[in-house]
């Protein structure tokens, strides 16, 4: 469902402003001319509605052409249950042994897939290994074999739920019963509170299965690195070299061996380079006036970072549409934050919480014992364009990623 209302729907309730912002005017009309305050310079916008008609389906991408040329939120706010998420929770013990244990498995069903020679869709194995890392680490059971592995309601659920809380909401932009207005006869409001509601059913099951007598307790950021390598066979045999040579006959990747592969490392810097986990990151917004290179901003001001931009502005990076895991090489720049040229996490204290789980899941495990090809038929260049039509917070490939894995046999 589309977040944003047609024009149509929302011109009426814009043209209800033209007369509160004359009597507005003529009630804050000074006797005296006042000094303007220098605002940050923007692209050519319309009266009332600002740059929204600018905004097309992928906001990321939008923000980047007009620019060539946390804060409060309805759906984050209701979705998250008034901000109760793993943002605001405090540090936890390591997940070390549930992150190797769910690689494994992982593992073991491609292992499965390579005998028959049956294509793999990575989509499904790369959702259903970080549904089960975080369903361990939140509720104590795996995804996997669950009652919900096969409930395609859950996947579209979370498909649902991002695309909501990277959408615009006319309360967030407008007087408050002009906003309610909108959202309601666009129809957003509507979809926000189905989602809610199904959100409230999916944990209302997790609690239920908690509080089952004799319940079992387990006694323990994304597919695109397999895609820039299956688009780059030569960078793939070389990530491939450096895992199988740090490993050797070993079945078994240790998190701690992992720090050693210096290639694979650069490969998943380039991959986030490319392919930022959400590319506008999560809104912040500003809690005083201040001044940023002369310009003055007001308190409250929605601030969006385009992650993706920045790791393709030519002032930084050079041949930026390019994957070139060689340009980490001898490089500081890291992930983490500290380099604001290269923020596919965010920075700062609301740095994305998932960095700590990701930065150690990676999938050397997957280079050392299998390579991967391309189902018959399929063009050898993959198609990288991303899924359209909503403002959502995070983005996938339009195409689902199938290939073939290839067990890697170990020389004598």
């Amino acid at each position: 469902m589309a977040l944003i209302a047609p024009f149509f729907i929302w011109l009426p309730f814009l043209l209800l402003l033209i007369p509160l912002l004359q009597l507005k005017k003529k009630q804050h009309l000074p006797n005296k001319p006042q000094k303007q305050n220098p605002l940050p310079p923007s692209p050519p916008k319309l009266p009332l509605i600002g740059n929204l008609h600018q905004l097309g389906s992928s906001l990321h991408q939008s923000l980047w052409q007009l620019s060539k040329n946390r804060p409060s939120s309805t759906g984050a706010r209701r979705l998250t249950y008034n901000y109760l998420d793993i943002g605001f929770s405090p540090y936890v013990q390591s997940y070390r042994k549930i992150r190797e244990e769910e690689v494994d498995k992982m593992v073991n069903s491609i292992s499965a897939s390579s005998s028959s020679g049956v294509p793999v869709d990575l989509t499904e194995k790369l959702f259903a290994i970080a549904a089960s890392i975080i369903f361990r680490i939140a509720y104590g059971t795996s995804y996997r074999g669950s009652k919900f592995e096969h409930a395609k309601s859950i996947y579209e659920l979370i498909q649902d739920t991002e695309a909501m809380l990277g959408g615009m909401y006319g309360a967030d932009y407008f007087p408050s019963w002009i906003g309610w207005v909108i959202d309601r006869v666009s129809g957003v409001h509507k979809e926000l509170d189905r989602i809610s509601k199904e959100l409230d059913g999916f944990f209302q099951q997790v609690i239920d299965d908690h509080l089952k007598p004799r319940r079992r307790v387990d006694d323990e950021q994304t597919h695109e690195d397999i895609v820039d390598l299956a688009n780059n066979p030569g960078l793939m045999k070389k990530a491939q070299e450096e895992v199988r040579k740090c490993i050797g006959n070993k079945g078994k990747v240790t998190e701690t061996e992992t720090d050693h592969l210096q290639y694979l490392k650069m490969v998943i810097k380039e991959t986030l380079r490319l392919h930022p986990p959400a590319p506008t990151i999560l809104p912040r917004e500003t809690a005083s006036r201040c001044k940023i290179q002369g310009y003055d901003i007001d308190p409250k001001t929605l601030v969006l970072v385009n992650a993706w931009a920045i790791a393709r502005d030519l002032r930084f990076w050079k041949d930026p549409e390019e994957f070139i895991p060689e340009r980490f090489d001898g490089s500081s720049v890291d992930y983490k934050g500290q380099h604001f040229e290269f923020l596919p996490f965010g920075a700062g204290r609301r740095v994305c919480p998932g960095i700590y789980i990701w930065e150690r899941q990676r999938w050397s495990l997957d280079l050392q014992i299998f390579s991967w090809k391309l189902p018959d038929g399929m063009e050898e260049d993959l198609n990288m364009e991303e899924t359209s039509g909503s403002l959502s917070l995070t983005v996938s490939k339009k195409t689902p990623l199938n290939l073939i894995p290839v067990k890697f046999c170990q020389k004598e």
